[in-house]
């Protein structure tokens, strides 16, 4: 009877695990600014703290917020494993087809992976793992990524200083808002790291995969001509679609 008693309490245990770890909070008292150089520290330190406890019942979910962890933790390798298998889930339920903004932070955790490994410059590592990336998907995924790759810094932070201000005054941080903030802190750091290299790798990709003709124009009137750029891929399967403009 007790055996049978002990193994119903361990069941149970077991199944409310994962809402004792939602409901844990962690000390946390955040600094005044979003680029403050205690910042990266005091962000670490959370990571590393929330890491043990962890836990999420939907996989894509819980190994996309892993990864977040483990790179602001300072374990790149770890993370990149970790975006690894992710990108395996995907690639099964999208048909190969890169998941939005998920390529993005690939990218990056290689990059900070090879730099670890290799002890390579990070410049040096993200340009090796953006080529690898983008050398694998079409055109159109290649265009797609090229436009979040340059999303403005501004706005990550300034999300970021926002959720660090809604911390103001608070000495601890619940779980879920935990997860949050790490993501926050995360995208910032990520575009903060390669903003500037990646923008003369996307010009690169653009000359590599298109030609452009920027001395076309459209006749609108006896005396007016639209000017008109033309961009077309470099190799074609076959025809190409076209818009015919008409007054």
């Amino acid at each position: 009877m007790k055996l049978f008693v002990s193994k119903i309490l361990l069941l149970v245990a077991l199944a409310v695990a994962p809402s004792f770890a939602c409901a844990q909070d962690f000390d946390f008292r955040p600094p005044a600014s979003a680029t403050d150089p205690a910042l990266p520290a005091a962000m670490r330190d959370l990571a590393q703290r929330m890491l043990p406890v962890y836990q999420e019942n939907d996989q894509d979910r819980y190994l996309s917020n892993l990864s977040a962890l483990q790179m602001v933790a300072g374990d790149p390798v770890s993370a990149y494993a970790t975006r690894q298998s992710l990108q395996q889930r995907r690639r099964t339920a999208n048909a190969g087809r890169p998941a939005g903004r998920v390529l993005v932070y690939d990218i990056y955790a290689r990059a900070r992976a090879i730099e670890t490994q290799v002890r390579t410059p990070f410049p040096n590592a993200y340009a090796q793992a953006f080529r690898d990336a983008v050398n694998r998907i079409e055109d159109l995924d290649a265009h797609v990524l090229e436009r979040q790759l340059t999303t403005p810094l501004q706005p990550l932070q300034e999300g970021l200083q926002r959720a660090l201000d809604q911390r103001r005054g608070k000495t601890s941080i619940a779980l879920n808002e935990a997860i949050d903030l790490v993501w926050a802190w995360f995208a910032f750091e990520a575009y903060r790291s390669f903003s500037a290299i990646v923008r003369p790798l996307v010009a690169a990709e653009d000359r590599r995969r298109y030609i452009t003709d920027e001395n076309g124009g459209v006749r609108v009137s006896k005396t007016d001509k639209i000017a008109v750029s033309v961009v077309r891929p470099r190799v074609t399967a076959g025809k190409l679609c076209a818009i015919r403009a008409g007054i």
